[in-house]
């Protein structure tokens, strides 16, 4: 689920965050994959960021395990293929005799985006990340805080004499967390709105598909959290069957 935070509301901005899954059936198994994006608050139009990047990654993952990718391959093999995801975009929107400056600028309102995600698959999960926000695997409680300075995967784009990262290279891939299957019990991704102590409230709003969507939205309207765009993808685990042999 999202929700626009109340200060976006306040200075009657969009919602500038994303969100998708997906679903696909490779052999007979089962492979699930979500993925939330914030896009930078400095860009005017983030949310075209957040949007399709979010799409891209979903239906490019389902694609490469469709192919026989295995899941603790894929997000290494993703990255670059979002690199060249939002090049495309920007060089069938920038003609050839637009200056770096006018790049730069594009770049910035429109192509600028975290990423979180995971795909859960019969025998490994994994979760992917580039930028800032929440992750909860089990019971523990992952903050990832870039003192509101991630390294989008869009700086990638920009002419490297422009960007300002102290020196230090940009990514290659994303920053991932492998576990069995067997062993994930709920996972949680969330962009950096999402505000952590409400994270043990957010279970058991998951047997309804509109669930969580509708707690975000009580929890926003009510109770008046979220200064900033909320969105969160949760799982849990159906408790198995007692009576089960």
């Amino acid at each position: 689920g999202s929700v626009i935070g109340r200060d976006h509301l306040k200075a009657m901005k969009n919602r500038q965050d994303g969100l998708a899954t997906a679903e696909v059936q490779v052999s007979g198994e089962l492979f699930q994959v979500g993925v939330v994006s914030d896009g930078c608050g400095s860009g005017k139009f983030s949310e075209v960021a957040a949007t399709l990047q979010t799409a891209y990654i979903a239906s490019d993952l389902t694609m490469l395990l469709s192919m026989g990718t295995s899941v603790i391959h894929v997000p290494s093999l993703l990255y670059p293929r979002v690199v060249g995801f939002l090049h495309s975009i920007l060089r069938s929107t920038i003609h050839a005799v637009a200056n770096v400056k006018e790049m730069a600028s594009f770049i910035e309102n429109y192509l600028l985006a975290t990423a979180l995600g995971f795909i859960i698959g019969p025998e490994d999960t994994i979760v992917f990340v580039s930028g800032d926000g929440c992750v909860v695997i089990n019971d523990e409680v992952i903050s990832i805080d870039k003192e509101n300075r991630p390294d989008y995967i869009g700086y990638h784009l920009v002419p490297s004499f422009m960007l300002k990262t102290g020196g230090s290279p940009l990514p290659q891939s994303f920053s991932c967390r492998v576990l069995k299957t067997a062993d994930l019990k709920r996972l949680l991704v969330a962009t950096d709105g999402f505000e952590i102590d409400l994270i043990p409230k957010i279970w058991g709003h998951l047997q309804h598909p509109h669930g969580v969507q509708r707690w975000l939205n009580a929890e926003s309207m009510n109770n008046h959290r979220f200064k900033d765009d909320a969105t969160v993808i949760a799982v849990e685990r159906e408790a198995e069957d007692a009576s089960s042999d």
